[in-house]
């Protein structure tokens, strides 16, 4: 077994733990889900993946080999350049496994109805990380992030072009149902 798929084996024994100690009975829990970890290899060294669990998808990252993350601050963010472009992370440790870095992708998981629909999902994700974006075609996550906490009230943040060159006003609750497109 590789470094990586190591990772993976105690990435999981430690949330099926969780699962099974701390999340027993809590309706957050997605029962058609199992904790499983997908598609762990190396980016430049580190063991990246995505952990599906009933109740939440993050991607996980790991130090590489050589690499000293202890005096990170555990809560802190630290952002890591993909070929798709930058995503942010949050420093965790976990008993079992010491210091990564989770990024939140799905919370809680109701929308998948079987293991395969939230693996499926899982390994979309890891491919779409290695394909390369040109800046312009990149989400920008810390923009979105304020525009949806009604950080960003600019008026260029809060219209968007509409056929015929008119501005229209985008009401943040349409854009977090997803009703708002470019």
């Amino acid at each position: 077994m590789n470094p990586a798929e190591t990772l993976a084996s105690r990435l999981e024994g430690v949330f099926t733990a969780i699962q099974n100690e701390r999340m027993a009975g809590i309706p957050l829990l997605n029962l058609e889900l199992r904790v499983e970890a997908v598609g762990f290899s190396e980016f430049e060294g580190r063991p990246l993946g995505v952990l599906i669990t009933p109740w939440l998808m993050n991607l996980v990252l790991f130090p590489a080999e050589n690499e000293d993350w202890s005096r990170l601050e555990v809560g802190g963010r630290k952002s890591h350049e993909f070929p798709s472009g930058p995503r942010d992370f949050v420093v965790n440790a976990f008993d079992g496994l010491g210091i990564c870095q989770t990024q939140a992708l799905y919370s809680p998981m109701f929308g998948f109805k079987a293991q395969e629909s939230a693996r499926l999902m899982a390994r979309r994700i890891m491919d779409g990380l290695m394909v390369f974006k040109a800046p312009e075609e990149r989400l920008d996550e810390k923009r979105l992030e304020r525009f949806i906490n009604g950080e960003e009230t600019a008026q260029s943040d809060n219209v968007a072009p509409v056929q015929g060159g008119a501005p229209a006003q985008i009401a943040r609750s349409d854009f977090i149902r997803g009703k708002f497109s470019r």
